[in-house]
Order: C-alpha cells, then structure tokens, then sequence
C-alpha cells in the first residue's frame, strides 16, 4: 500500500433518493470488498420506498435521511461527513466489482504524483446483467479533457479514487449542476493532478429506465458538457480561449457532417472488405474536412492495426501455411458457427429500444485466453464484449443510445479464430470462433 500509511481508510459515499430495488446491491458489493478499513456513507434525500428499510438492515453504515438540494449537495455532504484519507463516491445504482477498492488504494501513489486513479467500468442492465459494452476508460492529457465536443471524454466515475485532500485544495461537487457535476469536478483536478488508469475492471455503470443518463438526449448532454468546458477556456481573448473557440466552432460546421458522413462509409465499405471504396470515401473524407484525420486518429489507428494483424496473418495463413482452408463471408454456418467475422441483417421496428445477441464460446481453443468481439452497428463501432469464460454469453445494445444510426445491420468481429483440422480435432477446415445461438428484439414496453 503506497499512500500515507499502510492500510489507510477509504470513504465511500452514496448518494441515494428512491433507489430502493438496487441500493442493498450497492452496499453489498462494498461490503464484500477485500480490503477491510472502509466507511460506507450514505447520504438519503428523503426516500419514500423501501430504502430506509434496507438502509437499517446494516448496523456498519453511516447514513442519513432527511431532504436535500439535489445528488451534488448530498455527495459533498457525504465528504464532509468522510474521515477517510482516500475518497470515491458510488450511486446507488451502481456497484463495485470484486478487489476494487484493494486495486485503488495499491495504485495511488502521492509520492508518485499519483492522487487520482480510475478503472474501467462494464456498463450492466436493470438486472444486473453485463451488456457486454465498457465505458470509455482513459486519460490523455487536460486539453482533451476539455475538449468534450471531440467526444473524448473517457473517465468512468464509479471506478475513480482520489487522495482526500483533493477536495479540502480544489472543493467538492457544484451543486449548481444537475448533469455533468463529475466532469465539472475532473475538469477542476486536473488543473493539477493526472488521471492514472488501472487495467482492471472496478465498478459497474447501471443503465435503467429511472437513470438520470436516460433523463436526457446525447445531444443536450453535450450541450451542457461544452457549456462547462467553457469556464476552463481561459479569459475572452487569451491564446487558450481562442484556441477552444476555434475548435469547438470547426466542429459544429457543415463540412464536417460531410466528412463525417463520407468516413461513415469507409468503415462500412472496410468492413465489407471492399477495398477499393473504402480508400475512395476515406480519401473524399479528408480532402472535404482535413482535420478529421486528428478526430479520427485512433478509429485510424485502429483499422491499420486490424489490417496489418488480421488481413495479412490471414493471408499468411490461407496462401502459406494452410492454402487449402476454407474462406469466410460473413455468413453464420448452418450449424452456428462464425467464421472471421459475422454479418446479421435486422428488420426493426420504430418501438425496438434494444436487441440482444446470444452466443456460445468454448475458450479452450484459444488456450483458455478471453474473445473479444467487435460490434459494429451498420458500420459505426458501438462496443466491444470480452468473454472470459466458455460457455454462453450475450451481447446487449441499447439502441437508445444510438438515435443517429441506421439498423438494418450488425457485424461482429472477433479477435482469434481457431481451425479445427490444424488442432487435431477432425477434417473440419473452416476458420471458427464462436457459436451464434440466437438473436431476441426488445420493444418499449419489454
């Protein structure tokens, strides 16, 4: 343990307002941690469900019910309250992931200049079930920071920890904001203080109809991000402010939506494997609206990554070492296996808010190391599911989150692909990677 003293206390606050059906999963999934020295506060505005009830059921929480000025208010009251030398805060919705707070507190380091770490954050359904999608989870630098309107922001809040004294120096939430009051917050650390990923999952990110994520559009969310980015800036007139102006406005112009839409359809077209209309549209992208190559860089990155690994290793692998080797379409086999990668057409209807893929792995192959699996909704990355164990498993999407595409396909690509005549287990020649069991819609009223 590298903060002040070998095992120091942590505070956990949670703020809490009728959230009864998920709050005891919350306390929980503190209480089975690890790491013994930690004080879960829970700061209640008032609920007139069954929270209070859960809330009396443990004797070792410290909390309070009584009305509030809102989730801000009641989480500073909440560090007010703490005596920990490290803090998170957690809502009651959300929950903490197995040596979570253990991982924290052995990655902060104040003689390392690291006081903020934050790990990754599996997005989870009403149920509690994995969807498959992780939240963004890095940190490059405060200027990307600051630039929200790139769609960079990339710092999950159940899964940060900071050094106490961050608050006491910086101050806590702004209890002026109903959204976005973590950004404002981050945004105030980093004037001096870097984010620190940890590799690891830490906390899960519930998504349900009751959410305030689900309370507002992407579109006025960012609305309300960029005016809070605006008051980092810098003053009217300074080099800074001009220089975020300036990128903020070459956002939002006109060309950019053609660019956009035009770099939409090479990664469809590279998808589709047609090669010479992937270079045709990425080439009209540019020329339209040069910068989008900066915006674009790591989605860049990444299908040159992907090229290089998987088209020429499959190359090397069909013409050298095993030219005999079925080839892939995208189609599933009639047994249900997929190949490289799967193509599935959809027929949904306007009141379809989410679909669900089903599939069956068998990690064995792959020396018991987990898949990844790419989803890409009609050329457009949405997310990506790591399966760790054999067995089944779903992919979940909430289309809800994805107002702007168009369904009417989804492609799955996986990340290993094993051959059965080459591991000894028959004639099968086909490239396999998993086995696809099904496919469910969800309407509005499911």
């Amino acid at each position: 343990m590298t903060v002040s003293r070998e095992y120091p206390l942590v505070s956990v606050v949670t703020p809490s307002y009728n959230q009864g059906r998920y709050i005891e999963e919350t306390i929980q999934s503190v209480l089975n941690q690890d790491y013994f020295r930690i004080e879960h506060i829970v700061v209640d505005g008032g609920s007139t469900d069954e929270t209070l009830s859960v809330l009396k059921k443990y004797p070792h929480l410290k909390w309070v019910s009584e009305p509030d000025r809102g989730q801000s208010h009641a989480i500073n009251k909440g560090f007010q309250i703490a005596k920990g030398e490290i803090a998170a805060w957690l809502n009651s919705d959300d929950t903490y992931l197995p040596g979570a707070v253990t991982a924290a507190v052995e990655a902060l380091d104040r003689s390392k200049g690291r006081y903020i770490v934050m790990g990754q954050c599996p997005f989870i359904d009403e149920e509690g079930n994995p969807t498959g999608i992780f939240h963004p989870s890095s940190y490059r630098s405060r200027m990307k920071l600051i630039k929200i309107w790139k769609g960079l922001y990339s710092i999950p809040q159940p899964a940060v920890f900071f050094c106490r004294e961050l608050i006491d120096e910086l101050g806590g939430l702004d209890e002026s904001l109903y959204f976005a009051m973590d950004y404002e917050l981050w945004l105030r650390f980093s004037k001096k203080y870097r984010f620190i990923p940890i590799n690891k999952p830490l906390a899960t990110y519930r998504l349900h109809e009751k959410s305030k994520t689900m309370e507002i559009s992407e579109q006025e969310l960012l609305k309300k991000t960029v005016e809070i980015s605006r008051r980092y800036w810098g003053t009217k007139g300074s080099p800074s402010y001009w220089y975020y102006s300036l990128s903020y406005q070459l956002s939002q112009i006109f060309l950019w939506q053609i660019s956009n839409r035009f770099w939409n359809c090479s990664v469809s077209a590279y998808n589709a494997r047609k090669w010479i209309l992937t270079v045709f549209y990425l080439l009209a992208s540019v020329l339209i609206y040069p910068p989008i190559i900066l915006r674009k860089k790591f989605v860049f990155s990444s299908l040159v990554r992907t090229y290089i690994s998987h088209r020429i290793g499959t190359y090397v692998d069909r013409l050298i070492l095993h030219p005999d080797i079925n080839k892939s379409d995208g189609k599933v086999y009639s047994d249900g296996w997929v190949s490289d990668y799967a193509i599935l057409p959809l027929d949904i209807r306007p009141s379809v808010r989410r679909f669900e893929i089903v599939g069956e792995a068998h990690l064995e192959h792959f020396d018991n190391t987990p898949l990844s699996i790419k989803v890409f909704l009609n050329g457009s990355f949405i997310g990506e599911r790591k399966v760790e164990q054999s067995g089944e498993f779903r992919i979940a999407v909430d289309l809800r989150n994805h107002p702007n595409l168009p369904k009417n396909e989804i492609r799955l690509y996986p990340d290993k692909i094993f051959i059965p005549q080459v591991l000894g287990e028959g004639p099968d020649k086909r490239r396999l990677s998993f086995i696809y069991k099904g496919f469910g819609l969800f309407d509005d009223g499911v």
